[in-house]
């Protein structure tokens, strides 16, 4: 059982509402999950704007479960985590629970790893959430969370292009770093002007800190750390700079984000090109495996096993 989303004329639905009504899921108060929407055309836009949210719940999902383990959790430890949550009404539900069965099962081949970490990091799509944001275009409204995941997952299907990237990225040289670390280290006027930048990019994030921490960031987002959008000379590594800087400097449970979002400064632009860099730089989204995992867990479209190569579904649910 599932949701209905109905558009039918009034007489129509008054014949197809007993029919209807005993298929949909329940609705937990006593009803069930089927309504009427108005026309004949109007179920059928309610469905593909769910499917849209859908795919940006599902996005944010994955990318909860990446950060988490990119941070030294087990996966063991991440699924706990979001058993926990789905219990909770704010941050609980349907995906949050089975992301939390993907999480947990076991590769049959391999028992000692999860199965998650031989799914293809290659995420298809029927196409639902790019017409939510064509029709969002169309109709001028924003929403920006539906693009990205739609983006997201064509950047992951972007074979060439990624491979492209791969081939040309040069792996870091050790020494070539030593090297650059004495540079740095040198007595020249640039070398100073570079330690007096440091300095002065430290103070405005430790004064970003103290705001922070005794709340006159929210009133005053606009006079907060004004130089350091000027300091930072390269726009697309902003994002990627500062947040390395601050995390140097422990700033906190936060300090992985950009510091223009956390002086509440909207930066979607800087955002989106920091995490489309970061896409083609990287040799596995983790995300986008767990995006495609969660696909085939409630939908049944399948994956690809990075080992093999086959394509294959898997019964998540079904314990072992």
């Amino acid at each position: 059982p599932g949701m209905l989303m109905v558009g039918a004329e009034p007489e129509a639905w008054a014949v197809a509402e007993p029919v209807l009504g005993p298929l949909a899921a329940a609705d937990g108060l006593g009803g069930t999950c089927c309504a009427h929407l108005g026309g004949v055309p109007v179920g059928h836009f309610v469905k593909m704007v769910h499917n849209g949210i859908e795919y940006a719940i599902m996005a944010a999902l994955s990318e909860t479960v990446a950060f988490m383990r990119a941070g030294g959790l087990s996966t063991d430890a991440v699924a706990g985590a979001l058993r926990a949550w789905s219990t909770d009404a704010a941050s609980g539900g349907f995906l949050t629970e089975i992301m939390a069965i993907v999480l947990a099962k076991r590769d049959p081949d391999h028992p000692e790893r999860a199965l998650l970490d031989d799914v293809s990091d290659s995420v298809g799509q029927k196409g639902t959430g790019r017409w939510t944001a064509e029709a969002a275009g169309r109709y001028g409204v924003a929403v920006p969370s539906i693009v990205a995941a739609a983006d997201s997952r064509v950047l992951s299907s972007s074979n060439d292009l990624r491979a492209a990237c791969k081939a040309n990225a040069r792996a870091p040289d050790p020494r070539r770093r030593i090297v650059r670390g004495r540079r740095r280290r040198g007595r020249g006027r640039a070398s100073r002007l570079r330690r007096r930048r440091r300095a002065r990019l430290r103070a405005g994030l430790r004064a970003h800190a103290r705001c922070r921490s005794d709340g006159r960031l929210g009133r005053q987002p606009h006079r907060m750390l004004p130089h350091l959008a000027r300091r930072l000379h390269h726009p697309l590594a902003a994002a990627s700079s500062a947040a390395s800087l601050a995390r140097r400097l422990r700033l906190g449970r936060d300090a992985h984000a950009p510091p223009m979002v956390l002086g509440g400064l909207a930066c979607p632009v800087l955002a989106a090109t920091a995490s489309y860099h970061a896409a083609l730089a990287s040799s596995r989204l983790e995300h986008m495996a767990a995006t495609q995992a969660l696909r085939d867990c409630f939908g049944a479209h399948g994956f690809t096993r990075q080992s093999t190569g086959e394509t294959v579904h898997v019964a998540w649910m079904v314990a072992e």
